[in-house]
């Protein structure tokens, strides 16, 4: 089952309206027509003070019931290399309306809704294509997927979490920073399942695939890790298996299935490729 969650936006938050003597306040949504939502959990290590925070992504069990000051708050461990003993929950909410994914920080006491560019006036969130539909996480927290249903550029956009929490010094996401692909109609909801390893623990890249992929260790992530999330990300040691995307098309009445890893890493998803996803299975639906 997928978890959801309704986020309120704060009722209003005061801003100053032109020049005039006694300007009124201007209530100002942060959040507008939100729809689906999936969960992280995440820690942001600082094993170099002066460089931005790596992400770190966790299963959803090892974040509790602790709450952080800030969001900035990880109970970071200079004595333990810079390691963050405060992981926080985040929920990755779709902007129906704009196109756009907020990240909500369940974890912290205050200023929960998450800005990506503190420049810009207004909360800015993580731009994807229009119309996103659905949203699901990997259960280990390496990345989520969304569904977008725009007219013309339907498609699956991937998400990976060192890229969704807001960091000094690390670009803001833009709708290319993301690995997408197209499809031929607009997708409804989305689904992940896992193709487990072969005796040896190895595992497949496609369903027809042999089982020559060696899966990586929590350990070999982490020393490959990029402070801004330069890489996707690798699912395989989250230790369930290669994920598959089983993605709803109603208009086509089936579903496709998808390797998540390869919309992460080939190199038609990235920077906006948008090359058309590459199915692996078409299992239609018979009523």
């Amino acid at each position: 089952m997928k978890l959801r969650v309704a986020v309120i936006a704060p009722a209003s938050v005061l801003a100053l309206a032109g020049c005039a003597e006694d300007p009124e306040p201007v209530a100002v949504e942060a959040l507008s027509q939100s729809g689906q939502s999936a969960f992280v959990c995440l820690a942001v290590d600082r094993p170099d003070p002066n460089a931005p925070g790596v992400v770190r992504s966790l299963p959803i069990t090892d974040c509790g019931d602790r709450t952080a000051k800030s969001p900035s708050d990880f109970g970071v461990d200079a004595a333990s290399g810079g390691k963050a003993t405060l992981p926080h929950l985040y929920a990755l909410v779709t902007q129906t309306l704009r196109g756009e994914i907020a990240v909500i920080d369940m974890t912290t006491e205050s200023a929960p809704i998450l800005d990506q560019d503190t420049g810009t006036p207004g909360a800015s969130f993580l731009p994807v294509g229009a119309q996103p539909v659905d949203i699901i996480a990997t259960p280990g927290g390496t990345a989520s997927f969304v569904a977008v249903a725009e007219p013309g550029r339907a498609g699956i956009f991937a998400l990976p979490s060192a890229k969704v929490v807001p960091r000094t010094g690390c670009p803001v996401p833009s709708l290319t920073s993301w690995p997408a692909c197209s499809l031929p109609s607009a997708p409804g909801e989305v689904l992940l399942a896992s193709d487990p390893p072969d005796a040896d623990g190895n595992l497949r890249a496609s369903c027809s695939g042999a089982y020559d992929v060696e899966p990586a260790s929590p350990e070999d992530a982490e020393a490959a890790a990029d402070a801004c999330g330069g890489g996707g990300g690798d699912l395989s040691q989250e230790g369930l298996g290669r994920q598959k995307l089983l993605v709803s098309m109603p208009e086509l009445g089936g579903f496709a299935v998808i390797d998540a890893q390869t919309l992460l890493e080939d190199e038609r998803y990235q920077e906006g490729g948008f090359a058309p996803c590459e199915v692996e299975r078409w299992v239609p639906l018979e009523v």
